[in-house]
């Protein structure tokens, strides 16, 4: 039997060999045209970035799970830079970016699968509007890993199941963000055993009415 580890970005048991999964870092949409999203809620960990007018965009970063298809895909901004550069050997999608952005991104550690060097693994949907209609064929992205990834790096330590909780942290049911002009909440929700998100004082729903 495998022994199990656990995952670096989201602390949940995986089996060893799943280390060696390639990383894919996504840029996703979040304005109101990009709503609902596809494939973000299968993302270890998600950064919600501010961008101009009070709006945010996410860096999503997979690694157990990878969808078939993510989207709305969107351009790279500098603040993905400081973001993206824990995660060696990440393969990072997105759809456009100035010439000093692409220059950045030279700096870091990442193979480019933008859109405009692996154009066959995207698509434009015909049921959205532009610009929030860009679409990844995010399993496909995965082939373009180089061969000598290195090992995923934990961000930060998890508490193992066995562990007893030393926290002195007090309990809270939720947390509010105000971006401008996205209004995010996070709830718990006991009966799933998880964290619901809320933005603009509506439930987060993925294309697949997931929360």
């Amino acid at each position: 039997e495998a022994e199990g580890v656990q995952a670096p970005y989201r602390g949940t048991p995986i089996v060893e060999a799943a280390l060696a999964a390639p990383r894919l870092a996504l840029k996703i949409d979040n304005a109101p045209t990009a709503v609902p999203q596809q494939g973000i809620q299968e993302a270890d960990l998600v950064f919600e970035e501010l961008v101009e007018g009070g709006l945010t965009r996410f860096l999503a970063i997979f690694h157990t799970k990878v969808p078939e298809m993510a989207g709305p895909v969107r351009s790279g901004r500098s603040t993905d830079i400081p973001l993206l550069m824990p995660f060696d050997g990440a393969l990072f999608g997105w759809s456009g970016a100035n010439w000093a952005f692409r220059k950045l991104l030279d700096s870091v550690a990442v193979t480019d699968v933008g859109v405009y060097r692996k154009p066959s693994d995207y698509w434009r949907r015909t049921d959205r509007p532009t610009p929030s209609n860009l679409w990844a064929h995010s399993e496909k992205l995965l082939r373009h890993a180089p061969d000598d990834l290195s090992p995923p790096e934990p961000i930060w330590p998890f508490r193992a199941p066995d562990q007893p909780v030393t926290s002195d942290a007090e309990p809270t049911d939720g947390v509010d963000v105000t971006w401008g002009l996205t209004d995010v909440s996070f709830r718990w929700a006991a009966e799933l055993g998880g964290w619901q998100r809320f933005q603009n004082g509506e439930q987060h729903l993925v294309t697949n009415d997931e929360g």
